[in-house]
């Protein structure tokens, strides 16, 4: 049986001179005698902060407070955390804090759109499956089924900064959407404080602010389904400035079925789960990235068109106003794109 986990890079940056990936172009020395670089782990993956500002070193150390203030907001499993303790209230209520609040409703504003294809209280059905430990397992049909009468949205009750769950067995995970959510919230901090040239590198999730220092976009790889790490199948350019056009946008996130599964019996287990069966959805593509201005949506999006599969996916994708989507086709790995309104190959 072989157990796969990625912890970082479905979307990864291509950068002269840092790199996880050379394309042998070149910076002015001025534009690089100022970047820097700031990694963590936190949020289960790698984090890469890097400011092309002189004299921004300081926010390094702030950004990454900042992910991790958030992270002890939004974990499922520290103990201290407010949805932590909304899970282990039994039904009664918790006293959160705003920002657990904005998260929660936005999460739950997904849910209710995507009619439950996206659940927050999915975390029942996800403690069976175990795709990163040392023996995998298929859950059993009886444990599944069980789990799956505590998943519903609508078991989460908001009133002001209080928050409960009607069933006392359901319990909140923010997976699809908290990553993308601090993403935003780490671009506002730094553009708050000056910030005019960086790249945002959480896992999946990229975001810039502005360009390069000499114009140029960001380019971004997405990563080859169940290829080596960093290994591109295609780019994207990445770019926030005032001379915006439509044609690039601030943020890629990619979500895909490799980053993390198991194989049994020549059946490949991921952890991408449909809320109604509780399995690994059959999805006939292995990758789908959002290009967009939001990493929250981003991070929503990419997983819902997974679960969608392509027909589904292109149809709502296409309906959505300034967005692009690139999905990886499970079967023979093609390429397909699909634009939002307003925006077509030749816009």
């Amino acid at each position: 049986m072989k157990t796969t986990w990625k912890p970082f890079l479905a979307t990864f940056i291509i950068l002269c001179g840092i790199t996880l990936f050379l394309n042998g172009c070149t910076l002015p020395d001025s534009a690089v005698s100022t970047r820097e670089s700031h990694s963590f782990f936190a949020l289960d993956t790698y984090i890469t902060l890097t400011i092309y500002d002189a004299g921004k070193q300081d926010l390094y150390h702030s950004g990454e407070q900042l992910v991790k203030d958030y992270e002890s907001l939004f974990s499922a499993t520290m103990p201290d955390s407010d949805i932590y303790r909304i899970n282990h209230a039994r039904g009664e209520w918790a006293a959160v804090s705003d920002e657990t609040i904005d998260l929660l409703q936005t999460a739950l504003d997904y849910c209710a759109r995507s009619e439950g294809a996206l659940d927050i209280t999915l975390l029942p059905v996800k403690n069976l499956w175990d795709f990163t430990g040392e023996s995998p397992c298929i859950p059993s049909e009886t444990d599944l089924q069980k789990a799956l009468t505590h998943v519903s949205f609508q078991n989460v009750e908001i009133d002001g900064n209080n928050v409960r769950l009607t069933d006392p067995e359901s319990m909140i995970d923010l997976g699809f959407i908290a990553k993308g959510y601090i993403c935003d919230r780490l671009r506002e901090h730094l553009t708050d404080n000056g910030v005019k040239h960086a790249l945002l590198a959480l896992g999946g999730n990229i975001s810039v602010i502005g360009t390069k220092p000499d114009g140029a976009s960001f380019k971004v790889g997405i990563q080859k389904p169940f290829s080596d790490l960093g290994t591109p199948i295609t780019t994207v350019s990445l770019s926030d400035d005032s001379k915006h056009t439509g044609k690039e946008f601030s943020c890629a996130v990619t979500s895909g079925i490799y980053e993390r599964y198991f194989e049994q019996d020549g059946q490949i287990y991921h952890h991408i789960l449909n809320p109604s069966t509780g399995y690994p959805a059959e999805s006939d593509l292995s990758s789908v990235t959002i290009l967009t201005d939001s990493s929250t949506e981003g991070d929503a999006l990419s997983t819902l068109c997974l679960l969608m599969g392509s027909k589904k996916a292109t149809a709502y994708i296409e309906e959505k106003k300034d967005i692009e989507a690139i999905f990886i086709l499970r079967a023979d790995q093609k390429i397909v794109h699909v634009y939002g309104k307003h925006l077509s190959p030749e816009s």
